[in-house]
């Protein structure tokens, strides 16, 4: 296979440093996942790899990395409104419709669906949207009929309508007095928000104010799996497992009042959509000495975006960067964490809660956690980290913890969610089956993460290294020795060394050999209620 065996237009997109990929006739990507491909394009050695298969058509990943944007126009609805804009076509689809494609603007466009997103397919009939995240044919044929790329220079951004100009930027459609935020517009404002380091809260933010704001939790559910498809990537990926625990662990708890269009941010919304009243810390010098540090009243309850201005002040922290929500994790009581999210700066997290009722690991923490740009932690008394413990309290709810049993399980879905299954082995049989098992599990350790699903018993049978791994990630730090294990042994799983000789000799053999040996230690159980039905075995 040679370059030139590639089709012409696909290769001149290579050179332009567009990222590229295969699909078949029905549009969808022949890769097994191309979200690599959203980081960094593929290079010629692998397009000539993929060109082997003789795909149906190719697209181009549309976004940042290949630095463009398409405007997909399609049906009467899409036709007419290409029409209305009078705008150059790029690209005309096996389907009658046409592309329009435009320069990206340098910050995140959303990807988006006209017929999934009421607002958008309101606002502009027949027009779906392929951004960050996204893609798009170009080249090839789909069930349809064929592409016909007619000009892939893309316009410059500043030529759009100012209502497109407006739509891609991800400016928010003003809401109405008492009309809730749509989830497209509640998906937006999380991804402007997320990064690598807060993608697990900020998708957490994204629930609460999807249950806050009345949409139900299947559509929540909907709205979160696109989320964790689209956030940025990293080393570590954020998979649908974990947005869908950020779903369940919000829609445990009752939902707050809805945000309201007059309140400065989501994050920061009050009970009444009003501006959170501020709040200032005093000094007592009517004693004799050192001056005392004097609290603010605590906000009332209800008063979210209050406790969140309240910790703001209390913990010195910059103003542009305040606290604008907060979360439990871990258990219930006082070993569960509380992480409180910031605007524009990673977030304070007190793990374990109970730390916040003592004053010297209240400020230990505060060091810790607080930014360069943030003010010199004052020192506390056990009256003022009582209040402070008290009002965090109150921002994280106490409702949303799980039960051990609840967080266990979450970890064994978010692993098996992320991993594949091998089948054909059994960890009960001879010596040399049991090698097998043991060795296709350690073949595997070095690239995805992998589980055996038993020939004989059907049980689960994961590496313990890789499920602790999965606990540590999902916690967000080290975990003590023996606490998986025992929290394994609560589900009913049962920790065991799984290992086995190839071709078994006789024990009396003159040479003494049994084969070669492996070995690796194990957790062996069945799949729990709670991740039955969204994991795929």
């Amino acid at each position: 296979m040679t370059a030139a065996q590639v089709p012409a237009e696909v290769l001149a997109a290579v050179e332009r440093g567009w990222s590229v990929i295969p699909c078949g006739d029905n549009k969808r990507p022949l890769v097994r996942s191309w979200k690599a491909n959203q980081e960094k394009p593929a290079d010629l050695a692998q397009i000539e790899q993929w060109a082997k298969q003789q795909p149906a058509s190719w697209a181009v990943v549309t976004g940042a990395v290949s630095g463009v944007i398409v405007l997909d126009f399609d049906g009467d609805d899409g036709r007419s409104l290409l029409e209305r804009y009078d705008l150059p076509i790029h690209v005309r689809t096996g389907s009658g419709g046409a592309h329009v494609y435009v320069a990206h603007t340098g910050r995140k466009v959303a990807t988006l669906n006209g017929k999934a997103k009421h607002e958008l397919g309101r606002r502009f009939p027949g027009l779906d949207i392929r951004g960050d995240g996204g893609y798009a044919c170009f080249s090839g044929r789909n069930g349809a009929g064929p592409y016909e790329q007619l000009n892939p220079e893309p316009l410059v951004f500043a030529a759009l309508p100012a209502e497109l100009r407006a739509l891609l930027e991800g400016k928010p459609t003003p809401i109405e007095q008492g009309e809730p935020p749509s989830a497209e517009m509640l998906l937006s404002w999380a991804l402007d928000r997320a990064s690598v380091g807060t993608r697990n809260e900020t998708g957490f933010q994204l629930a609460c104010q999807l249950r806050d704001n009345g949409h139900d939790q299947r559509q929540a559910e909907r709205t979160l799996c696109e989320y964790a498809a689209r956030a940025p990537g990293g080393d570590e990926p954020y998979t649908e497992a974990e947005a869908l625990a950020s779903v369940r662990q919000a829609y445990r708890t009752a939902a707050r009042e809805p945000w309201n269009g007059e309140a400065k941010s989501l994050g920061q919304a009050s009970s009444n959509g009003a501006r959170p009243r501020e709040y200032k810390v005093t000094w007592d010098t009517s004693g004799k000495g050192t001056p005392k540090l004097v609290l603010p009243p605590k906000p009332q309850a209800a008063d979210v975006a209050g406790q969140c201005a309240w910790l703001t002040c209390v913990f010195n922290l910059d103003p542009a960067h305040p606290i604008t929500g907060g979360k439990r994790e871990g258990l219930a009581g006082p070993d569960g964490h509380a992480v409180l999210h910031r605007a524009g700066a990673p977030p304070l997290r007190f793990e374990p809660i109970r730390r916040l009722s003592t004053p010297a690991k209240l400020a230990e923490d505060l060091e810790g956690w607080n930014q360069p740009f943030d003010g010199e932690v004052y020192g506390y008394t056990t009256e003022h980290a009582r209040k402070v413990h008290h009002v965090v309290r109150m921002l994280c709810g106490v409702a949303g913890t799980r039960t051990a049993e609840d967080e266990t399980a979450a970890i064994i879905g978010t692993f098996l969610r992320g991993a594949d299954a091998i089948e054909g082995h059994t960890t009960c049989g001879t010596s040399g089956q049991r090698y097998e098992a043991a060795t296709a599990l350690r073949e595997t350790r070095d690239r995805a993460p992998h589980y055996l699903i038993d020939l004989n018993t059907g049980e689960l049978v994961i590496c313990v290294s890789d499920l602790m791994f999965a606990a540590r990630r999902y916690i967000g730090g080290s975990v003590p020795r023996g606490w998986l294990d025992a929290r394994m042994a609560g589900l009913g799983w049962d920790r065991r060394q799984l290992q086995g000789f190839a071709l078994p000799g006789r024990a009396s053999a003159p040479d003494g050999r049994r084969g070669p040996h492996a070995r690796v230690d194990v957790y062996r159980g069945h799949l729990p209620a709670e991740v039955d039905g969204e994991v795929n075995t």
